[in-house]
């Protein structure tokens, strides 16, 4: 991991914070970066990305209880990363791999996942994207 040094200026508030993090670049010629994590099993498999967004009443209760089945655990994604709005802490997006479109339905159509969500106090309809992962660049 590299820790990001001053030859990047920051122009937001999110690039303000990813300046002061270790990070590892995700994009060629980008100074947008994230934290290193693990890869998907097989680099070489392009995998089905669910992306999930909603607005919750509190960050640190939601949390506790996507802790406990998060879309690894509760789905059996290949992989997921939890983000949250610059702006606004209560606003949240998971991002989640899955082997195929049919694994990626099966969690969304999983009841325990709605009553999950209840329980954790989300206060908005999610909103629910699936995309087909077509390339992969890394540093």
């Amino acid at each position: 991991m590299i820790r990001l040094g001053l030859d990047v200026l920051p122009r937001t508030a999110s690039d303000r914070f990813l300046a002061q993090q270790e990070v590892s670049p995700r994009r060629v010629g980008s100074t947008r970066a994230c934290r290193q994590a693990d890869p998907p099993p097989d680099e070489d498999a392009f995998v089905i990305v669910l992306a999930i967004s909603h607005s919750v009443e509190d960050y640190d209760t939601w949390k506790t209880v996507y802790d406990e089945g998060n879309p690894v655990k509760l789905g059996g994604a290949l992989f997921a990363r939890l983000n949250r709005r610059v702006d606004d802490p209560n606003i949240v997006a998971a991002v989640a791999g899955f082997e195929s479109v049919e694994a990626a339905e099966a969690f969304i159509n999983n009841p325990v996942l709605k009553s999950e969500m209840e329980r954790a106090g989300v206060s908005s309809p999610p909103r629910i994207e699936m995309y087909e992962e077509v390339e992969v660049v890394t540093a």
